[in-house]
């Protein structure tokens, strides 16, 4: 990082963009005495200044544009963040010297339109994964959002996206068949730690649900960074039990996880889609049969 400097002299028609400084005087600053004649100083970055600060200096038929402040201490969020109870989303290594090592859960999904208001990402959870049944009465194949679209249109009132819907259909069917479509129940009804102890109140609220097979096949993907982060949390932590995924090799038939999509058509109407956590295999074949123990561990988007 760099700034232009004029001391005491003459500069005349020169062009000077893109410098990020982080003191003063983004693009260029002048001294007392100093001048600056016919030049074009455009995209520079300051704390203060932007484009050109200083003393008792001269500026004359010069052009400034797109300057802009220097953005300090903005921390754009990556998959492998920690999301707290606050609505804080940090690194690991911001986290480890937290005052309060409050985290509810792992960034794993971002997305791609940086202006997007909802979603703009996903958080798995830290704890609270469980190896349950999704449920076993038969429903028609339309009832469910299809697992590689989140339409987002279904409860639009609540900004819901086919992770709720669907979810909250499973818990529907919960209230009916009383014990059955255990995954669902279980997600939706999912607190995390620090939203049961001293919640805050930007998070107390969030609702946890069961991920459709878009979003757990993208975890599945980033789990390199997501794995560290949740040691880290364990290990700074306390009071928290941080679950782990199940990745061993010789575990990888108990590697599966469920998403709340089920098989798509009247064949498969008995299956759901899973993903396993070992391979990375997505199914819907009889191997994730909705009577099956799978493990199941809620997401929320925010």
């Amino acid at each position: 990082m760099w700034k232009a400097v004029l001391l005491a002299g003459l500069w005349i028609m020169f062009v000077l963009s893109r410098s990020a400084a982080q003191g003063v005087g983004g693009g260029v600053w002048l001294e007392d005495g100093a001048t600056c004649i016919g030049s074009l100083i455009y995209k520079n970055q300051a704390t203060d200044g932007f484009g050109v600060a200083g003393g008792n200096g001269v500026l004359l038929n010069s052009t400034l544009s797109q300057n802009s402040r220097l953005a300090v201490e903005v921390h754009y969020p990556q998959p492998g963040d920690i999301f707290c109870s606050n609505g804080d989303i940090v690194d690991r290594e911001t986290y480890k010297t937290r005052a309060t090592k409050d985290a509810i859960g792992i960034v794993f999904w971002l997305n791609g339109d940086p202006e997007v208001k909802y979603p703009k990402g996903a958080v798995i959870s830290l704890d609270g994964q469980k190896r349950c049944s999704w449920g076993t009465i038969g429903v028609s194949d339309c009832w469910l959002m299809q697992g590689m679209v989140d339409l987002g249109i279904a409860h639009p009132y609540r900004k819901d996206t086919a992770c709720y819907r669907n979810t909250s259909i499973l818990e529907e069917f919960w209230d009916v068949y009383g014990d059955d479509f255990e995954a669902g129940h279980h997600c939706w009804n999912y607190k995390a730690y620090f939203q049961t102890h001293n919640p805050n109140d930007k998070t107390k609220n969030i609702r946890w649900v069961l991920p459709t097979l878009k979003y757990l096949s993208n975890l599945m993907t980033v789990l390199p960074k997501v794995i560290p982060s949740l040691e880290v949390v364990g290990q700074t932590t306390s009071g928290l039990s941080v679950d782990d995924f199940v990745c061993a090799e010789d575990q990888e038939s108990e590697a599966f996880y469920w998403s709340s999509c089920d098989g798509g058509s009247a064949d498969t109407w008995e299956c759901v889609w899973v993903v396993n956590f070992y391979n990375g295999e997505c199914l819907n074949d009889f191997r994730s049969n909705r009577d099956m123990q799978h493990w199941a561990r809620p997401i929320f988007l925010y």
